[in-house]
Order: C-alpha cells, then sequence, then structure tokens
C-alpha cells in the first residue's frame, strides 16, 4: 500500500512522464502499458505522458484502444529526460530494449511487474510474483488508490489479464485474478469480443508456420522434453512475423508425455531466442542460468549464437532439470 501511495505522489509530482513496456511485446506489457497511461491521463491534470510499445504491434492487439498513439522503438523520443519513467511487466532493465538508456536517464523510475526473477532495478519496485499479470497488479492499484478506470483502460486490463493466464487456463489463474476479471467486464470490458480478437483472430500465415514448427518438432527423454527450431528462412518462406511463432510452446507442451517445451527462433540480429513452458518444472530458474529469466512455468532467456549451437549448450541442462527429482 504505501508503495501505492509513493507512485501517486510521483506521479503527481511529475510533468512529463514515460511508460515503457518490454521487447517482444505480448498482451500483458501492451494492455498494462495503454491502460496505466489511460489511467494517468483520467486521474492527473496536465500530464505529459508518453508510450513506448516497441516493435510492431501484434496485429491481434490493434483493437485495443490507443494502440495507434504508442511511441516505437525507431521513433524519435521527444524529451531527452523525463521526470518520471514507469517500467511495465519488464523483469529485467535488458527488457526495455532501446529505452533501457532514456529509463536510466529519467529523473525518478518505477518498476512495476509480477515476475518472479525481477531484480528491483526501480527507485520504486511494485513486484508481485503471485499476481497472474501486471495488469492485475494495475488494476488493484488503482482501486486501493481510488482512481476511475474507463472503459478503454478495463478493456487493455482484461486483454492484459486474459493473455496472462491462456484465457484462464494457466496456473497463475486465482480466485482474485477470476474476481478481477469479473469487476473490468463491469466496467465495459466485452469478455467474449476481446476473446475472438487475441485467440479466434489467427492469420493464415501463423497456423501454416505453426504446423511446420509442430512437424518439425523433436520429443526426447521419453518425450518428457519437445522443442522445434525456427530460422529466418522458415518464417520467409511461410510469409510470417515473429509474433506468428506465439503458443507453439503451449501446444507441444499439451503432449501427455511431455515435461519441458520450448521453440528457438533466430532473430533478425541472428541470436538465438529461447520460450519456455513447463508443467511443473522450474523453468525460470533454467534461463537464469542463460541471462534469462521469467516465471516458474514460463520464462525464456536468448543467446547470442546460432539457434543450434544455442540448443547444444542448453539441452543438457533441460535434460538435467527433467531429470531431477523436485
Amino acid at each position: 500500500m504505501q508503495n501505492y501511495r509513493d507512485i501517486i505522489q510521483k506521479i503527481s509530482e511529475a510533468n512529463n512522464i514515460l511508460i515503457i513496456s518490454h521487447i517482444g511485446p505480448d498482451g500483458d506489457t501492451i494492455g498494462s502499458t495503454l491502460a496505466l497511461a489511460e489511467i494517468i491521463n483520467t486521474n492527473f491534470e496536465n500530464k505529459n505522458v508518453h508510450f513506448v510499445i516497441q516493435h510492431k504491434i501484434p496485429d491481434i492487439y490493434k483493437f485495443l484502444p490507443n494502440s495507434d498513439k504508442a511511441f516505437l522503438t525507431n521513433r524519435e523520443v521527444e524529451i531527452s529526460c523525463y521526470d518520471l519513467a514507469i517500467g511495465i511487466d519488464c523483469a529485467t532493465k535488458k527488457r526495455m530494449g532501446y529505452f533501457e538508456a532514456i529509463f536510466d536517464k529519467a529523473k525518478f523510475k518505477i518498476n512495476i511487474d509480477h515476475h518472479e526473477t525481477n531484480n528491483s532495478y526501480g527507485d520504486i519496485n511494485v513486484i508481485f510474483g503471485n499476481s497472474s499479470s501486471t495488469g492485475e497488479i494495475l488494476f488493484d492499484f488503482a482501486k486501493q488508490m481510488n482512481l476511475s478506470i474507463t472503459k478503454n483502460a478495463a478493456i487493455c486490463l482484461y486483454t492484459a489479464i486474459l493473455t496472462d493466464t491462456g484465457a484462464f487456463r494457466y496456473s497463475n489463474t486465482t480466485a482474485n485474478t477470476l474476481l478481477t476479471a469479473s469487476k473490468l467486464v463491469e466496467l465495459g470490458a466485452n469478455s467474449h469480443d476481446i476473446y475472438e480478437y487475441c485467440f479466434e483472430s489467427r492469420p493464415v500465415e501463423m497456423i501454416r508456420i505453426a504446423a511446420q514448427a509442430i512437424a518439425k518438432a523433436k520429443f526426447i527423454k521419453e518425450n518428457k522434453i519437445a522443442y522445434t527450431l525456427v530460422d529466418r528462412k522458415m518464417l520467409n518462406d511461410f510469409g510470417a512475423a515473429d509474433e506468428h511463432l506465439e503458443g507453439i510452446p503451449e501446444m507441444m507442451r499439451q503432449a501427455t508425455s511431455v515435461e519441458i517445451a520450448f521453440i528457438i527462433k533466430e532473430t533478425v540480429k541472428g541470436e538465438a531466442k529461447f520460450s519456455f513452458r513447463s508443467k511443473e518444472k522450474d523453468v525460470a530458474t533454467l534461463c537464469e542460468q542463460f541471462g534469462g529469466g521469467g516465471h516458474k512455468l514460463a520464462a525464456g532467456c536468448v543467446l547470442n549464437c546460432s539457434i543450434e549451437e544455442a540448443l547444444m549448450q542448453v539441452l543438457p541442462e533441460v535434460e538435467k532439470l527433467v531429470d531431477k527429482n523436485d
């Protein structure tokens, strides 16, 4: 509660505010960033609020209110030093990408996140690893501080929670998560429409690349580990974008025998980006060994090498984790 009051004070004192999402934007970081900007603009007068959704916004999230007003990575920042910078859903400052340096230059810094591996890099840190999403934290913040939540903010927060819980299917869904979602529906979020946008609006390219990635998947260690590799050529051959790989690890994890599933994607920089999903094993700790992090059952990391070399480095550690008796 005290951190919430301190955030209110810092927002009240600031004139120029920057809200920063993480690279490779997902529904939680996008929805939470847009929601916080809306909440500040609605409840505080005379604030110059800029918000960053880095790189291309995935098509499925373009329905979100004010998503077209976000800064992108290569857009010139209008203010060299902000009074207040707020990191949203960024487990580390590195996840801010281009805007990490701008965050560091701000006069005051706030870190709001739900990743257990977050290293508390802000002047104020609001980190609840047991929350389903950063969206759930922001709703609690707004309600505790008696801030008005508009219909637009409710839509964005509901999207954040819906996507990070896999439509309320994942183990991070709690009674409070469902209660929060119901309150957001009361505030104007249309649960059916948002679900349709986020989970039932897949382009053909996404279906085709997923089918190919699954067809190439390897199942090892008595089918306890499933993984697949996707290089730039494969993406280009299917006319697919990076965002179209979302959901593939979850598909592989659905196999009854699979304990850990992961995909390795070749980035445009030639790096190897891992996305892990697990049923019980702690993949966040695994990813921390390679400079990444996340949640116990959903985590990632990036290695500066080819996807084949990265597999050789990481797979032995995955095998050790599967063999480990918790």
